[in-house]
């Protein structure tokens, strides 16, 4: 849905050149929405964190609110500097 407060595109491309999906200049804590559709609250959403140039970290997501039809989860995290790529990953139980 957002990353620190700007909504991301309905199909993001990911390009991690000159351009961004989403450009944020912030090195504190940044909120991370993401909406599931048809999906059980009891299943796990992970959000996995790769910048251009290093390691990647997988983080859970808390689902904030909603239920199977529609939910909102977040993960808050510090965003390693420059182009990062994010991507969702939702398991069910």
């Amino acid at each position: 849905i957002s990353v620190d407060a700007v909504n991301a595109p309905v199909d993001p491309r990911a390009p991690l050149v000159a351009g961004a999906d989403v450009a944020i200049q912030n090195s504190s804590a940044v909120n991370i929405l993401i909406e599931t559709q048809n999906f059980p609250i009891e299943g796990v959403v992970q959000l996995n964190i790769t910048p251009k140039f290093g390691n990647s970290t997988t983080l859970n997501a808390t689902r904030l609110s909603g239920d199977i039809t529609s939910a909102t989860w977040r993960v808050q995290t510090t965003l390693p500097q420059g182009f990062v790529t994010l991507q969702a990953r939702a398991t069910q139980p």
